[in-house]
């Protein structure tokens, strides 16, 4: 999945988040109509992707994303979205 893409979601997806209090982190659910932006793939490598949701950091499994998510649009290098 190529970083900036912008997806919304299908139907309700978990993910996570870190915790900024406890340094830990949470399972989150983003809701069916949720815009994610892929940010960059984590340390696992392809499995799990770090992505923005409403000015959060998450990570999620890029399956999750490719079955329940839609492109909507690419963030171009100037953080403009482009469609």
């Amino acid at each position: 999945m190529t970083r900036g893409t912008r997806y919304c979601l299908k139907t309700a997806t978990v993910a996570v988040a870190p915790e900024e209090a406890e340094g830990h982190k949470v399972a989150i659910t983003i809701p069916a109509g949720g815009i994610v932006e892929v940010l960059r793939t984590c340390a696992d490598g392809e499995r799990l992707l770090m992505v923005q949701w409403e000015g959060k950091l998450c990570e999620m499994f890029t399956e999750d994303l490719r079955e329940r998510g839609e492109v909507v649009g690419v963030t171009s290098a100037g953080g403009r979205p482009s469609f």
